[in-house]
């Protein structure tokens, strides 16, 4: 079965703009001018933040960084459609991804100087109270199953961890037997699980939960190939066979390593053969229209093939 959180707004933002919901709303309450992001270029949460600030009078600067990223000569995809936004950029290129953090927070206190009050969002938009999306969700989904009492599993992509911590609480706190697996997109199995524990104790914080434990919350990090805005050819051969076969679009990092963790838990045992299993297409989808590097090489090699004359 799938959840599809890609169709929840019109620009195929998915998830970040249902957790976006919540944080615009602490952002208007705390009386902020301008909502600022980070992301890598085919960050669909830039895209969420630039339009859920035209909607609200708010100014948008986004920034963009990462290890492997560099500003486009041709914006296109994910970064087109900022672009059309209208937000400020600031690009930090090729910057190591862990600094985002610092980078963003030198552009919060240039806004200040400039007299706005800056009001950030982390990558993932996985801190409270942008967790209590993810919360929605696992309840929306609970009310949207035949039987949500019956063991499933619930699997979705992993980057900080947050939607994962969301679903697995929505479960505890409704009283079904879900097993999530979250499937790493960017660092190990064990960092992103770290990281979910402190996710959950702050939600736990907003909602006045004593004590969160997520017993059913695994993470696997079998499907991270080359890493966070990297595929390998085997998993753009996925994700073409999922548009070819299925008519399901999957962007090339978030969305295929997912599809393809999911295929090794079914391998593994993980998840038993013929049971229920929901896999939570978190959106975007317009990633397939910005490729990286070496994902940009196959598209070439792949589609002379695939549209020549001897194409099968």
């Amino acid at each position: 079965m799938l959840k599809r959180e890609d169709l929840f707004d019109d620009l195929g933002c998915g998830h970040k703009a249902r957790k976006l919901g919540y944080v615009l709303a602490d952002a208007l309450r705390k009386s902020a001018t301008v909502l600022l992001s980070v992301g890598s270029r085919p960050s669909s949460q830039c895209v969420a933040v630039a339009a859920a600030a035209r909607r609200t009078g708010l100014r948008a600067h986004l920034v963009y960084c990462g290890d492997h990223q560099a500003r486009p000569a041709h914006p296109h995809g994910s970064y087109a459609l900022m672009s059309l936004l209208g937000p400020a950029v600031t690009w930090f290129e090729r910057s190591p991804w862990e600094e985002s953090a610092k980078r963003m927070a030198s552009v919060a206190e240039a806004e200040r100087e400039r007299g706005e009050v800056p009001y950030a969002i982390a990558a993932g938009v996985s801190r409270w109270p942008g967790l209590a999306g993810s919360v929605e969700l696992g309840l929306e989904l609970g009310a949207q199953l035949e039987e949500p009492w019956r063991e499933t599993s619930i699997v979705a992509a992993a980057g900080s961890g947050g939607t994962c911590v969301g679903l697995a609480l929505a479960a505890h706190l409704s009283g079904l037997p879900w097993r999530v697996r979250g499937i790493c997109i960017g660092g190990d199995a064990d960092a992103v699980a770290a990281e979910a524990r402190s996710l959950a104790a702050e939600a736990g914080e907003g909602i006045d939960l004593a004590d969160v434990r997520l017993p059913s919350l695994r993470f696997h990090g079998g499907a991270l190939g080359l890493g966070y805005d990297r595929s390998t050819d085997a998993e753009l051969e996925t994700m073409r066979g999922a548009i070819r076969d299925y008519g399901l679009v999957l962007d090339p990092n978030y969305m295929t390593k997912a599809f393809v963790g999911l295929r090794q838990l079914i391998a593994e045992g993980e998840i038993a053969a013929g049971s229920r299993v929901v896999l939570v297409h978190s959106g975007g989808s317009l990633g397939v229209h910005d490729p990286g590097p070496a994902a940009a090489d196959w598209y070439r090699r792949a589609l002379s093939v695939y549209l020549s004359d001897d194409a099968p």
